[in-house]
């Protein structure tokens, strides 16, 4: 599996996944409204950790910088 998601792309992530997590921590979600940004949050910080998003590779997107190749 090559990866899709650069760095940038991977911090972005995490801080969205740690708001959703204290949005959830601090109460002001409740219920299933809980539970919607708490399964977000989780794929989120899956994804950023393996480097690979499913939705980038069906659209053929990469957010990582190419590499140069030596010659």
């Amino acid at each position: 599996m090559m990866t899709n998601l650069g760095s940038m792309d991977r911090m972005l992530r995490l801080s969205i996944a740690s708001a959703m997590f204290w949005i959830v921590a601090l109460g002001l979600a409740k219920g299933l409204w809980a539970f919607i940004p708490m399964s977000i949050a989780t794929m989120m910080v899956v994804t950023s950790h393996n480097g690979h998003c499913p939705v980038y590779r069906r659209f053929g997107w990469s957010t990582q910088t190419p590499t140069k190749r030596r010659a």
